[in-house]
């Protein structure tokens, strides 16, 4: 391996440990009475730097990052076994002074907004020997290193190299670590000093981080805020071209600048919940088989965020657990009856602008009529998903009363208006459907539209109902779609992980996403491999908002390797 991939390795494993946010972890080991008292007076806590994002605490880093190493493998495995390695390897120590860092006790990281730069990092990591630590780089005249004293820090530099990031022997007991000299001035006495006097957070997780609500409101804010704003100009700048091409012209179907203004107001809605809550908590933890990090925000006041939490509907992954196992990817949403009419109103005026002057005074009322039918005939949780297996296609499915297949139908009928019909035949060389029934075991009044193109295979929609719910598969072969999907040989939810996974999220998910991307790669096969689950959740945990990423390590292998150019 190329020393370069090497170092961008580690110092991607070292921010997974240390610039998370970190776990609560009990109290560091140390001195105690007479000694400790000295230490404080010499030595008392900072106030907290200007533009604070997180503060965090890592429990027994070595300890975490062996789950890590363990699980992840592959290239990963090729790093140094414990943190004091990882940290020498990445700045540019000694390695003989990994033995002296304390792996096993409470750490700490600080990260701070700085405006041009990105984002400022300082950690702190407590030194079993600090005397032999200073005698190790300091205690000789031929040493490599050298140091000057700043604010009860020895601040570390390297004869004839400099070190790959700044470092420090600080107080009694530290070496404190950060991107720069400038951040290890800024944020490291707050890291060493004022850190290890704060409460740790009651929490279990190995990584733990607060982040306060000024960080929400500023810093963060403001990237979110740039980020959608470089991506909504990106967006206009596109149509603006392809109307350019076009001799100025709206596109024939659809306008983009209404879907844009659409999208924007969705976007914003989001970012103000998070721009105005109170504060955040991040947990971060690997098990033997997963990495995975809960996020959750304290809403603002009513009107900046807390009546959307509030309004969450929220419930099991039940759903998620009965889809076949051949699933690629599926969605979850839940809502209840009113978040149903909101969105069914907000559809409606996002199609009306999308379609423009295309759609007719009957094609309007036709779309609103089938917007409010379906509304109508779904129940408060819906599943999506693609099928990856012998058949692919899509699959759809929601608890439904017996008016459920003739609000698909309503769907399949506006296909035969021009303002629909137009774009299939254009961009999917599909004729109008023609409607049947159909048989499918267990699915009452199924039923297939089927969309014929000039040459090649047809596409199919089937629907029907089967034990109160809805089902719709649509692909090449969509009876059979459907009949997989009322009675799979196998499920999701058959899965181990899968099934831990969905277990961790309880009943406190409004939206989840499920994923096996690694199904893609043909050269797996169905291996165990390729059975790798990726979970993103969000919805209400207590009066919090919240989210979950869950990664498996077979995932995060893939990741390390790609990053690294491997």
């Amino acid at each position: 391996m190329r020393s370069a991939s090497t170092g961008s390795i580690v110092l991607v494993a070292l921010a997974a440990l240390h610039l998370s946010a970190c776990g609560s972890c009990g109290s560091r080991t140390g001195g105690t009475g007479a000694a400790d008292a000295a230490v404080a007076s010499a030595f008392p806590p900072v106030p907290q730097p200007d533009g604070l994002v997180a503060q965090g605490w890592v429990r027994a880093p070595d300890a975490l990052w062996a789950r890590v190493q363990n699980g992840v493998s592959g290239a990963v495995a090729l790093l140094p076994p414990d943190v004091g390695s990882l940290v020498c390897a990445a700045v540019g120590l000694d390695p003989k002074l990994a033995p002296l860092v304390d792996g096993k006790a409470l750490s700490y990281f600080v990260a701070a907004d700085a405006p041009g730069e990105g984002l400022a990092w300082a950690a702190a990591v407590p030194l079993k020997d600090p005397q032999g630590a200073r005698a190790l780089l300091l205690g000789s005249d031929a040493s490599a290193y050298t140091a000057r004293t700043e604010g009860g820090m020895q601040v570390l530099s390297r004869t004839g190299k400099p070190l790959e990031a700044a470092a420090a022997i600080a107080g009694q007991s530290w070496l404190v670590v950060a991107r720069n000299d400038a951040d290890l001035v800024r944020l490291g006495p707050y890291a060493w000093r004022t850190m290890p006097t704060l409460p740790a957070p009651d929490a279990t997780a190995a990584v733990v981080a607060d982040v306060p609500g000024s960080a929400l409101a500023g810093p963060l804010a403001a990237r979110m805020r740039a980020r959608w704003a470089e991506a909504r100009q990106w967006l206009e700048d596109t149509d603006r071209e392809q109307r350019e091409h076009h001799g100025g012209r709206a596109p024939d179907f659809g306008d983009p600048r209404a879907i844009i203004a659409s999208l924007d107001a969705l976007v914003q809605r989001r970012m103000a919940l998070v721009a105005q809550g109170r504060g955040a908590h991040v947990e971060l933890d690997a098990g033997d088989d997963d990495v995975h990090v809960d996020v959750r925000l304290q809403p603002g006041a009513a009107e900046a965020g807390a009546d959307l939490v509030t309004a969450m509907r929220t419930g099991d992954e039940r759903p998620l657990g009965e889809l076949p196992a051949d699933t690629l990817l599926a969605v979850l949403s839940r809502s209840d009856a009113s978040m149903r009419a909101e969105d069914a109103t907000d559809t409606k005026a996002a199609l009306a602008g999308a379609l423009g002057e295309k759609a007719k005074q009957d094609d309007r009322r036709a779309i609103e009529r089938t917007i409010d039918d379906w509304t109508a005939a779904r129940g408060d949780w819906m599943t999506g998903a693609v099928a990856w297996g012998a058949e692919r296609g899509l699959w759809l499915r929601t608890p439904s009363s017996n008016a459920g297949p003739g609000a698909v139908r309503e769907w399949i009928d506006l296909a035969r208006r021009p303002v629909l019909g137009e774009p299939l035949r254009s961009l999917f060389q599909l004729g109008p459907p023609t409607v049947t029934t159909t048989s499918v075991a267990d699915v009452t009044d199924a039923t297939l539209a089927t969309f014929a193109p000039p040459k090649g295979p047809s596409l199919g929609v089937a629907w029907g109902m089967h034990d109160g719910e809805l089902l719709v598969a649509a692909g090449a072969h969509a009876p059979k779609l459907l009949g997989a999907q009322a009675t799979p040989p196998a499920r999701l939810g058959d899965d181990p992980r899968l099934a831990a996974a969905l277990a961790a999220l309880g009943s406190d998910a409004s939206f989840t996403l499920v994923s096996e991307p690694l199904r893609l790669d043909s050269t797996r096969g169905a291996s165990h491999e390729a059975v790798a689950p990726l979970v993103f959740a969000w919805g209400r945990r207590g009066g919090d908002a919240w989210a979950r990423v869950d990664a498996a390590n077979e995932l995060l292998r893939e990741l390390v390797r790609m990053k690294a150019g491997l």
